[in-house]
């Protein structure tokens, strides 16, 4: 989150385990949701979309907190190794967190694609970070209550000759692919599902 907002993104939801924060039409609401392969997830909406569109401090502040967080903790376990309750609380904090920030940095396509996975994807395939603007933009408007279909559609075109092996890009079109349902062109819809199987 101190990272995105730093890069000019804006405060939409933060969640631990099962509670989430989210900022709604100005007012801040908590409730339960749970998202399979997250312990934790924040979630801003992007500035406008350009060539120097910022992704990477935004993706890199949560596992870089975890690996600060697990440096530091290993630092005073040094500094209270005669306290056998201190040191043990502390080593299993750090340990976590380093575990936390590892599994989260390093280049995972697990069922959602991690962190160092989508900056790895961003830096190799530019047009990729379309994918990622775009799926963040459409949570914010989700959130205040805007449809799909009544979205800009801009935001379900993908960039030309991309590749839709890379989950950003496929983002894209299974976001389409909702659009269309809501529009009831469910033929169209099933076109695309063939081609993204493919």
């Amino acid at each position: 989150m101190i990272l995105g907002l730093l890069s000019a993104y804006k405060f939409i939801s933060f969640s631990i385990n099962n509670k989430i924060i989210i900022k709604q039409n100005n007012s801040f609401q908590i409730k339960t949701y749970s998202l399979l392969g997250t312990a934790g997830q924040c979630l801003l909406k992007p500035p406008p979309y350009n060539q120097h569109f910022p992704y990477f401090l935004y993706n890199i502040g949560g596992g870089l907190f975890n690996l600060i967080f697990a440096f530091i903790s290993f630092g005073l376990c040094i500094i209270f190794k005669d306290n056998f309750v201190i040191k043990i609380t502390l080593s299993t904090f750090a340990l976590i967190n380093l575990f936390t920030g590892c599994l989260n940095l390093l280049p995972l396509k697990l069922d959602v694609p991690n962190d160092g996975y989508n900056i790895l994807m961003m830096f190799k395939e530019k047009d990729s970070r379309f994918g990622f603007y775009s799926q963040m933009t459409i949570y914010d408007l989700m959130i205040n209550g805007i449809k799909l279909q009544d979205m800009d559609e801009t935001l379900f075109q993908l960039p030309d000759n991309c590749n839709l092996n890379n989950p950003l890009n496929q983002s894209i079109v299974i976001n389409k692919i909702a659009r269309l349902h809501e529009q009831l062109k469910f033929n169209k819809a099933k076109i695309l599902i063939d081609q993204l199987n493919q």
